[in-house]
């Protein structure tokens, strides 16, 4: 739910340097977005690690008053899966260095592992949700990594 919040605030950042902040602004509203950015991929690259990304805590799931599963967002996924490729495509957009490689190397890894589960988000209270990925993310990664790749190489600039 922290890093869903974070990516929150990175868009909100995104907006205020897009279309309102000029000069100094417009700088510390960007590092600002970077960061907030760069500490929800350190969740969701914390909780990929520890094969948490598809499993849903306690805290991160709803239940109404007569135990019926509920979301906190519209889309289940974009707490887990969804989120953490959207903040992946911010964080590769920016400059290619050894980090973006590995950290684009990793979500593809992950990409693979959730679409050989079928996709789906476990819950730690027991059963399991459908998830979903927006077609064409192993392509997507793949183009970008071979973008970063090359930069970092040294063989494009």
């Amino acid at each position: 739910v922290k890093a869903h919040a974070l990516m929150e605030l990175a868009l909100a950042k995104s907006a205020i340097q897009t279309d309102f902040a000029r000069g100094e602004e417009w700088t510390k509203v960007r590092q600002e977005t970077k960061d907030a950015l760069a500490a929800a991929l350190s969740i969701f690259e914390y909780r990929v690690a520890n094969n948490t990304l598809a499993k849903f805590r306690k805290d991160e799931v709803w239940f109404t008053s007569s135990d019926d599963y509920a979301s906190p967002v519209p889309h289940t996924e974009r707490l887990g899966p969804i989120d953490y490729l959207s903040c992946l495509n911010f964080v590769g957009a920016d400059e290619p260095s050894p980090s973006t490689v590995k950290s684009i190397k990793m979500a593809m890894n992950f990409v693979r592992k959730f679409e050989a589960s079928g996709c789906v988000i476990m819950l730690e209270v027991g059963g399991g949700l459908q998830g979903q990925l927006p077609g064409g993310d192993l392509s997507n990664l793949n183009q970008c990594l071979q973008e970063h790749e090359a930069v970092v190489s040294g063989r494009k600039s």
